[in-house]
């Protein structure tokens, strides 16, 4: 099962989405902010996609999606109330690989953590790709690993 981290600090937007995650077959992990978000997130090396709230306390989105960009190219969607053209342009620009404007259809969401999951798994498999596995996968599962560039581990050695 993949698991998804949700760090929104609205518990009942989290609720709604672990909800839906769990109705789609996803393992959903919960964080209040981004300090909390890291931690789940180091916790479990294995977690195939993020949904980031952009305003958060102690960790905001946009923060948080920089440093795991440092070492990670994990999916991530930003999930937020900013609705303005500039806020999403900032959210795409530090690395989220999608944007849902807060009030969301929760369908639509799901549709979009769908998405975001298949095309890193056939970013994964295409031949010449720059993504390697770097954990998860222990059981042959192709789209419960992780995903980083080539360059990001060789870097990671130094």
């Amino acid at each position: 099962m993949q698991k998804i981290l949700i760090a929104d600090d609205e518990a009942h937007i989290r609720r709604l989405v672990c909800d839906f995650l769990r109705r789609e077959g996803y393992e959903p992990l919960e964080a209040e902010d981004g300090e909390q978000a890291l931690s789940v997130f180091h916790a479990h090396p294995d977690t195939a996609l993020m949904l980031l709230d952009v305003m958060m306390p102690d960790m905001d989105g946009i923060a948080m999606c920089r440093r795991i960009r440092e070492t990670n190219n994990i999916p991530i969607i930003m999930v937020s109330a900013k609705t303005q053209d500039i806020d999403k342009i900032v959210g795409l620009s530090t690395g989220a690989d999608d944007y849902v404007a807060k009030p969301f259809n929760p369908l639509e969401l799901m549709a979009r953590v769908k998405s975001q999951l298949r095309r890193y798994r056939e970013a994964a498999r295409a031949p010449g790709s720059d993504f390697l596995k770097a954990s998860g996968n222990q059981q042959g599962n192709p789209s419960g690993c992780l995903l980083r560039r080539k360059h990001q581990a060789d870097t990671d050695r130094i």
